[in-house]
C-alpha cells in the first residue's frame, strides 16, 4: 500500500502533528486519569490500525482504487458511531450538566480519523454520506417516497397523454367521410403521437423495485415477521411504459397483500420447524420473451393460489396471470403483457350467420397463418388439423365455437396458428385474413356480454372486435 493515496491517510493518522493534537485533546481533559488516558490511546490506536489493515486488503499491486471507493462506507460506519457517542454527552449534559469526560475523549478520537478521512472523498459522495449520517432512516425512506411521487407523476402523464390520444381518435372518428388523403394523415399523426409518448416517459426496473418496497413496509409495521424483497432476473436496459407500470403494481399489490394475510401472524418458530428460512422470501423479475413483458413474483409462504383476478382492466395491455408451485414449494405469479397498449392486429373477417364481422388477434400472439392444411376429425365435435410446418393442433371454430353461430366449413378457410409461449398452441379457424391494423383498444362495441372480447379497435370506418385468446384457451372450446 506504500506510496498510495490510501498510505497517506494512515500516514497522517499516525503522524506528529495528529499524535500532538490527540495528546493535547487528553490534557485538555483533566479529569481523565492516567489509566483512562492509556485506554483513549489504545482506542485511537486500534481503530486507526483496523483501518490500515483494511485498506491494504484492499490495495492490490499499487491500485488503490477499491480501497478508495470503499472510504465512504468507512467514514459512515465512524459518523455513525460519533452520532451515537454525540447523541449521548447531549444527553448527560441535560441530565447530569456535564458529559462524560472519557465519552468526550473516545469522540474526539474518532472524529480525528473522520476528519483524515474524508479529506480523501471527492465532494459528491461526501455531501451524500452527510445526508445519510444526519438521519439514515429518513434519507432511505425519503428517497422510497420521491421514487412513488415520481411514479404517481409519470402515471398522472400517462393519463393525460392518454387523454390527449382519445381525442385525436375522436377527431378521426369524424372526420372519416372526408378525403381519404386526410384520413391517412390523421392515422399517421395518431400513431406519431403514441409513440412520441411512450419513448419519452418510461420507468425502469429500480423505479418498480422501489415502489415494490414501499408496498411491503405498511405490512412490516403490522406483522412481527421480518421479510426480504430481492429483486431478480431483470433486463436492465428495459423501458416499462407508464400503463404497463401501473397494472404491474396493482397485480404485485394484490400478490403481496394475499402473501401477508396468511403470513402476518406467522412466528419465526413455525417458519423454521417447516424448514423455512425464518423471514419471509419474495422476489420479483422481469424480462422481454416473444415480444411479451413476463413479470415474476415469487414468495415462500403458506398462502394458496391467489384467487382469480379480474384482468378486464388491463384487457389494453393483454394482460394473463399465472400461477404455479415449484418443486421446492415456492410459490410463482407470472404476469404477462404487451409493452403499451398502441397495439397490431392480425385482422381476420368470419361471416356470422347473414352478416360478416371483423375481428382481430394481437400479432404478439400469432405465430403464422397457414391455408394448405389437413383436417383430422377425431369424432363428431373434435378436429384436428396438420400442415407441413406443424404437427397436429386442435382447431377451433371462430363462427361455431366463439360466436355460436352456425356456418358451414370451407375448405378455403385460413388457419391462425396462436401460440403465447406458455399455453397449448391451437389453430383458429377463420374465413379469410384481412390484413394488420393498428390502434388502442377501446370498450366493447356489441360483443359487451361476450367473454371472448376484449374490446374494439377502429380501422378506418369498420369496428374490429378483439378476441381475448387466454379466455378462449381456458375454456378449450376446440372443434
Amino acid at each position: 500500500m506504500d506510496g498510495t493515496k490510501a498510505s497517506l491517510i494512515v500516514e497522517e493518522l499516525r503522524s506528529e502533528k495528529t499524535l500532538g493534537l490527540f495528546n493535547q485533546m487528553t490534557n485538555d481533559l483533566e479529569d481523565l486519569t492516567a489509566e483512562q488516558k492509556g485506554e483513549i490511546r489504545e482506542f485511537y490506536d486500534a481503530r486507526v490500525a483496523g483501518l490500515a489493515e483494511s485498506l491494504t486488503d484492499l490495495t492490490m499491486d499499487g491500485d488503490d482504487s477499491e480501497a478508495l471507493a470503499a472510504l465512504p462506507s468507512i467514514w459512515l460506519e465512524m459518523r455513525l458511531e460519533w452520532n451515537r457517542y454525540n447523541n449521548q454527552m447531549q444527553y448527560q449534559t441535560f441530565n447530569r450538566g456535564q458529559a462524560d469526560p472519557y465519552l468526550m475523549a473516545m469522540g474526539a478520537c474518532l472524529s480525528y480519523i473522520i476528519g483524515v478521512v474524508e479529506n480523501f472523498i471527492n465532494s459528491e459522495d461526501l455531501f451524500w454520506i452527510y445526508k445519510i449520517a444526519a438521519g439514515p432512516v429518513d434519507a432511505i425512506r425519503n428517497r422510497m417516497k420521491l421514487g412513488q411521487r415520481f411514479f404517481d407523476l409519470v402515471e398522472s402523464f400517462d393519463a393525460s397523454s392518454q387523454g390527449t390520444l382519445e381525442i385525436l381518435f375522436q377527431n378521426r372518428d369524424e372526420i372519416y367521410n372526408l378525403d381519404k388523403t386526410v384520413q391517412k394523415k390523421m392515422d399517421d399523426t395518431i400513431l406519431k403521437v403514441a409513440e412520441v409518448y411512450s419513448d419519452s416517459v418510461w420507468l425502469g426496473s429500480t423505479d418498480l423495485h422501489e415502489n415494490m418496497l414501499l408496498l411491503l413496509t405498511p405490512w412490516l409495521k403490522k406483522s412481527a415477521l421480518r421479510a426480504v424483497l430481492n429483486i431478480g432476473d431483470c433486463a436492465q436496459d428495459l423501458r416499462i411504459a407508464p400503463e404497463v407500470a401501473t397494472s404491474f403494481r396493482h397485480i404485485a399489490q394484490f400478490w403481496m397483500d394475499n402473501v401477508f394475510a396468511v403470513e402476518a401472524m406467522s412466528a419465526e418458530k413455525e417458519r423454521l420447524e417447516k424448514g423455512r428460512s425464518a423471514h419471509l422470501n419474495l422476489s420479483w423479475g422481469v424480462e422481454k420473451l416473444k415480444g411479451r413483458l413476463v413479470f415474476r413474483f415469487q414468495d415462500d409462504s403458506d398462502a394458496a393460489f391467489l384467487p382469480e383476478l379480474d384482468l378486464k382492466r388491463y384487457a389494453h395491455l393483454g394482460v394473463t396471470v399465472t400461477q404455479e408451485l415449484t418443486a421446492d414449494n415456492q410459490r410463482v405469479l407470472t404476469m404477462r403483457c404487451d409493452e403499451r397498449s398502441l397495439h397490431e392486429f392480425l385482422v381476420v373477417r368470419q361471416r356470422l350467420g347473414e352478416k360478416v364481422g371483423l375481428f382481430g388477434i394481437s400479432t404478439n400472439l400469432v405465430s403464422r397463418v397457414e391455408k394448405n392444411v389437413s383436417l383430422v376429425e377425431l369424432d363428431s365435435s373434435r378436429r384436428m388439423v396438420r400442415s407441413k410446418s406443424f404437427e397436429e393442433l386442435p382447431v377451433l371454430n371462430l363462427s361455431n365455437n366463439v360466436l355460436g353461430f352456425v356456418t358451414t366449413k370451407s375448405p378455403r378457410n385460413s388457419y391462425v396458428v396462436i401460440d403465447d409461449g406458455h399455453s397449448k398452441p391451437f389453430a383458429l379457424e377463420v374465413e379469410d385474413v384481412i390484413g394488420i391494423v393498428r390502434g388502442a383498444l377501446k370498450p366493447s362495441v356489441g360483443m359487451k356480454e361476450s367473454k371472448s372480447s376484449l374490446g374494439v379497435v377502429i380501422g378506418g370506418e369498420d369496428l374490429i372486435n378483439i378476441l381475448d385468446v387466454a379466455a378462449l384457451q381456458k375454456e378449450k372450446r376446440y372443434a
